[in-house]
């Protein structure tokens, strides 16, 4: 862990943190790249979740299991 940063690990966050609005948006897109996270933010919701974990920049690649993402 880096001092100074709120860890994510054992965090249970939902999709639209990551960049997409649902499980459709994860499979149409393989990989999903925001060099700037605050420029595209969908609600406020997102807005919160990103500036409590300080991400800049996001980088996600969806993994589907049995048809569930």
């Amino acid at each position: 862990m880096v001092v100074g940063f709120t860890p994510s690990l054992g965090e249970s966050l939902s999709a639209i943190a990551f960049g997409c609005e649902n499980r459709q948006n994860y499979e149409q897109h393989q990989v999903v790249i925001q060099e700037d996270v605050y420029e595209k933010v969908k609600s406020a919701y997102q807005l919160q979740l990103l500036k409590h974990f300080q991400v800049q920049a996001s980088l996600n690649l969806p993994i589907v299991i049995d048809g569930q993402v």
